[in-house]
């Protein structure tokens, strides 16, 4: 008889009747729902094992990913947690200033600089140590007629003052200043391919070199005509002297280690290298960062040919991973267009499918080219998670009462990736704009899913705009953020998750996905975690991990810990006939022959890994007290 077999026939069969009774009562997720599905479609859910014995290699071709001796400049930009927050809409520190009710988005906009400076411990708290903001730079006179787009920061009309409705030089200077202070990094934002007509000033104190502009405005893979009599494009190269300047100039005055570069393919590659190289002569001498990074939004392909090149004359190293966010939200909710893609399948493969394409189309066309992607899952321009939860509810896409563990498995993922990662303000705590209908209507205003709310539209790329969040949090927002915390503690700790190589353990094209991160320095592994995810709603799986080829400096007194739940687990063994003194088998009360754990034999760590849920795996003793 397989004994081996047989104990994981009656496990499974145990497991699938205590999941039967647990998710009856529509276990799974937490979190209220308005979409179109009941509790009682909860699935039936089944329970397999899946042997966790061997490894197979994956592509590993940008700078995050080599998994092993990464300089300190390298280090720094890999582990970067960014806090993405809107100005306008994040915080409040000044009920002077503000734009107050003027703005594009559901708001309030209330924020401001002194705003972020107040949150900084909160910030801090989470374990990101970064943070970026939205541009700064004046739009609008404080007395003058702003309008609703005055408040994104993306229309400027001076990019050498602060806007006074987010306050003052010293406020910007304050608030890096306090970042510095502990230990984190600060970037701003700029577009550099547009701005706003009115007021305009082509020249900047301390900046030589005239913003040229014009109405032919470049876009991905071409040029457009601007007929926009509000909004005027920057000239390339006439302007190319002007901005080279700026970046040098302003990145030191206001202390930045940094900035995004929004609508990057406004900025031919080129000059994209020129601007760089600026910043870069920026860091060298102030100790910064002096990192660029690109907004395209487009595929991978598009953001190569638009901003992260892999050569060394042209492009820039970092850009957001528009194509991971997608894939993200595809697996775990749902897409902005869920309507034309109605029944979409969620699948493991899409996200396995995802990080090979990204490797594979980013990898450097040069040696000693850096390459850095951002991965993220909202912005200001995108919808929210738990928003695309119920948008996937509604279309039937999901079941329902799944927020929570949606929420938490994304953030999971996310974690799990290596390179800079990004979390928009809000999405620590699973923040919803919950007015915001489950589908709303194509409109006027394009191609844009927009509904009205007295007199202004609330749209897909503008609904994340809500106001910030640092406290008085509900218990469902409290269990998201101290598991978010939790993952960013321990991505801070363990650099195989932000600068390791990933390799395949184990994947089924529906269901899960389970990876193994390491990253060595002088040829001695230096950080181990396995990762795995289940992504389906349906199956839950057992992981009989046999850690002896898959972590390389695996010793016989090992044991595996998760350091999320402080969970450690115990060897499992194959089982043999118990036998008495004189060699006879003993027979139980029933008259069947008695097992016991085989000590001589191979061993596994079984791992649970239930429907929509994830789990870190390291060596135990890796994390202090085996905790987070």
């Amino acid at each position: 008889m397989n004994t081996w077999n047989l104990k994981k026939t009656l496990l499974a069969s145990a497991m699938m009747s205590i999941l039967a009774l647990t998710n009856g009562c529509g276990g799974g997720g937490g979190g209220s729902s308005s979409g179109g599905n009941s509790g009682s479609d909860t699935p039936t859910v089944t329970t397999e094992e899946v042997d966790v014995s061997s490894v197979t290699p994956l592509p590993n071709n940008l700078t995050c990913n080599r998994g092993a001796d990464l300089i300190e400049e390298q280090k720094k930009v890999c582990d970067l947690r960014i806090y993405h927050v809107m100005v306008s809409t994040f915080q409040n520190g000044d009920d002077n200033i503000n734009y107050k009710k003027v703005g594009y988005g559901p708001g309030p906009f209330n924020g401001d600089i002194a705003g972020i400076t107040k949150a900084v411990p909160f910030i801090k708290s989470l374990n990101m140590n970064a943070v970026l903001s939205t541009p700064f730079m004046k739009s609008c006179e404080l007395s003058g007629n702003c309008k609703e787009l005055d408040s994104t920061g993306y229309f400027v009309s001076d990019y050498g003052s602060v806007d006074p409705h987010f306050g003052t030089d010293n406020d910007v200077i304050t608030l890096a200043n306090t970042l510095h202070n502990e230990g984190m990094y600060f970037f701003g934002d700029i577009a550099m391919g547009h701005m706003k007509t009115d007021n305009l000033k082509t020249n900047v104190h301390g900046v030589a070199g005239t913003l040229t502009t014009t109405n032919t405005c470049l876009n991905l893979g071409g040029t457009y005509t601007n007929n926009d009599s509000k909004q005027i494009c920057a000239k390339f190269p006439e302007s190319l002297s002007f901005f080279t300047n700026y970046m040098y100039t302003y990145t030191q005055k206001w202390h930045l280690d940094g900035w995004r570069f929004d609508q990057g393919y406004q900025v031919p590659v080129d000059n994209q290298r020129d601007i760089l190289i600026s910043l870069k002569d920026v860091a060298t001498q102030d100790s910064t960062l002096g990192l660029a990074f690109a907004e395209i939004w487009g595929g991978n392909e598009k953001i190569k040919a638009a901003a992260i090149t892999g050569k060394k004359d042209s492009g820039i190293e970092s850009a957001f991973a528009f194509n991971t966010r997608y894939a993200i939200v595809k697996t775990f909710a749902t897409q902005e267009w869920a309507s034309e893609i109605d029944g979409q399948k969620k699948s493991a493969s899409t996200l396995l499918d995802e990080f090979k394409d990204e490797q594979n189309v980013f990898k450097p066309e040069e040696e000693g080219v850096n390459i850095y992607p951002i991965s993220f899952i909202t912005n200001h321009d995108l919808v929210r998670f738990a928003d695309l939860v119920r948008r996937a509810e509604y279309h039937k896409q999901i079941s329902a009462n799944q927020s929570k563990a949606r929420t938490k498995a994304a953030l999971s993922y996310l974690a799990s990736l290596s390179g800079p990662i990004s979390n928009f303000y809000g999405e620590e705590i699973g923040q919803s704009f919950t007015k915001y209908p489950d589908q709303p209507e194509l409109n006027d205003r394009g191609d844009n899913h927009c509904f009205k709310e007295g007199g202004n539209y609330i749209c897909d790329d503008n609904v994340s705009r809500i106001e910030g969040k640092i406290k008085d949090f509900e218990p469902y927002e409290k269990e998201v953020l101290d598991y978010f915390t939790k993952l960013m503690s321990l991505r801070a700790q363990m650099p195989a998750l932000s600068m390791g190589r990933t390799d395949l353990l184990v994947q089924t094209a529906d269901d899960y996905l389970v990876v193994r991160k390491q990253y060595s320095e002088n040829n001695a592994v230096k950080s181990t975690v396995l990762y795995g995810v289940n992504v389906s709603e349906n199956k839950n799986v057992i992981l009989a991990i046999e850690p002896k080829d898959i972590i390389k400096d695996w010793s016989d007194d090992d044991t595996l810990n998760d350091p999320i739940t402080g969970t450690i687990y115990e060897r499992s063994y194959l089982q043999k006939e118990s036998l008495d003194e004189n060699g006879e088998v003993i027979l139980d009360a029933d008259g069947n022959h008695k097992m016991e754990d085989d000590l001589s034999s191979p061993f596994v760590f079984r791992v649970e890994l239930k429907p929509l849920s994830s789990v870190y795996l390291v060596k135990t003793g890796t994390v202090r007290n085996n905790k987070i």
